[in-house]
This record gives C-alpha cells, structure tokens and sequence, in this order.
C-alpha cells in the first residue's frame, strides 16, 4: 500500500500495463487485439465534477421557451437540402455504443417531444461482458443523448446500441464488438 502523502482515493486506483504489451511476432497473424488489461472506462462529457449533469430539453409548445433539437440541428449543419432531396438515412444503419443500459421509453419520449418518429434502438448487450445495467453516473445520460439525436436526425436509418455489461468492460470493448460483427458502417 502506497505510504505517500500523494497517494490517489482509493475510488482512483486502477490497474494497467506499465509498458506496451509485446507478443512474439509469430503470433503476429493470429492475434487481432489484445484487451481487458486495464480498468480505465471513458469519463461521459456530461457530467464534471461539481457540476450539475446536463437537462436535455425541448422547443416547448406550453411555455414557447426555445431548446436545441434536432431540426435545429438541421438547420444548423445545413442537413435540410439533403433531406430535401429524400436522404433520411434509410437503408443505413448506425451503431451507438455505450457502457451503460438505457431505458427505451426516454428515446421513445424524445422521438414524440421533438414530433419525429424515429426507429426504436436494436440493443445489443456485448456478450461475457456482464449483466445489463444502468448507471446513473451519466454513462446512461450520454447513451440516451447519442441514441435520440442519431434516432431522429437520420430518422429512416436503423440504430444499433452496442454496450458493455456491468459498466467494466467499457465503451472500448463495445467498439471492438460493433467493428468485429460489422454491426454497422457507422460508429
């Protein structure tokens, strides 16, 4: 146990290589990735420390108050003229990935708030990487922001959430699954 002054929380300790992994170059062609040596999970942006998490919200039709939303988004970019001329993202599919379960209902309740009826998430739980579980430190937040905007800015394409079990495996192995089943072209 570390006996410095400067020692990290226990909350911060983790576990990793102190060196790059090296495998012997014969078996250079049969090994792909090597991974799960470490404990490090990606941080979601939409949460910092002393700060409150972020409150998506809408244009409201009750109160008029203006919110960002998809088709302001479109706007924004400039999307319209490609879904003018009849790009929607149908027959595409988009893979979401995360380190957290989402509940549907918050995606189904976006897609009605912002009046676009997107396709429901196909959810893909990342076997042997635990159970399904949600984590309300924001990696569920994060999830739900990424499958409501890619749901309904390209509201004819197919999405995918790709996720890791437990939250251990991480937001990488989940990405790792996606390219390795060709979930879909885009990540």
């Amino acid at each position: 146990s570390p006996t410095s002054g400067n020692a990290l929380p226990p909350s911060d300790l983790h576990f990793a290589p102190s060196a790059d992994i090296r495998l012997p170059s014969a078996l250079g062609s049969s090994v792909l990735a090597v991974d799960n040596l470490s404990d490090f999970r990606l941080v979601p942006h939409i949460v910092r420390s002393g700060v409150q998490p972020a409150r998506p919200r809408f244009t409201s039709s009750q109160t008029g108050n203006h919110y960002l939303t998809p088709g302001d988004l479109a706007t924004i970019y400039d999307i319209t003229p490609a879904y003018n001329s009849g790009y929607t993202g149908t027959n595409q599919s988009i893979a979401v990935v995360g380190q957290s379960a989402v509940n549907l209902t918050d995606i189904s309740n976006f897609q009605n708030a912002v009046g676009i009826a997107g396709k429901a998430p196909i959810v893909v739980l990342v076997p042997g990487s635990g159970a399904s579980t949600v984590y309300a430190d924001g990696d569920e937040a994060e999830s739900d922001l990424d499958l409501e905007y890619s749901s309904t800015i390209a509201k004819g394409a197919q999405v995918y959430f790709v996720y890791t079990g437990n939250g251990n495996e991480g937001a990488f192995n989940a990405i790792v699954y996606a390219i390795d089943q060709r979930t879909a072209p885009i990540i």
